[in-house]
């Protein structure tokens, strides 16, 4: 199974799909003011050599969302809280396989 799928960026827009259907969560994030594919791509780097948890932030313009990553046994668990003006915290929660190199 896939971490993430990525769309093609259009005039500095993209979306992010994390897991797959029916459990997928896709959200469309901005590279500005912070190059969050790179992040994105070290993070999920860490995790499949040795890391335990990573954060990547993500820019909604104006919001932020913060996607946290475990890894566990075989998958990774996202936690992902975009807080605003409007709103405190949204999270929402699914596991996701990790794809392993063999």
């Amino acid at each position: 199974m896939k971490i993430f799928h990525l769309t093609t960026p259009r005039h500095g827009w993209i979306d992010v799909t994390f897991g797959e259907l029916p459990d997928a969560f896709t959200q469309t994030v901005s590279s500005v003011p912070n190059d969050c594919l790179r992040d994105l791509a070290a993070a999920t780097a860490r995790l499949l050599r040795h890391s335990a948890h990573e954060v990547v932030e993500f820019s909604l313009e104006p919001a932020f969302m913060t996607c946290e990553l475990h890894r566990e046994t075989d998958s990774v668990r996202l936690v992902s809280s975009i807080q605003s003006a409007m709103a405190q915290y949204s999270r929402r929660r699914f596991r996701s396989q990790i794809s392993r190199a063999g």
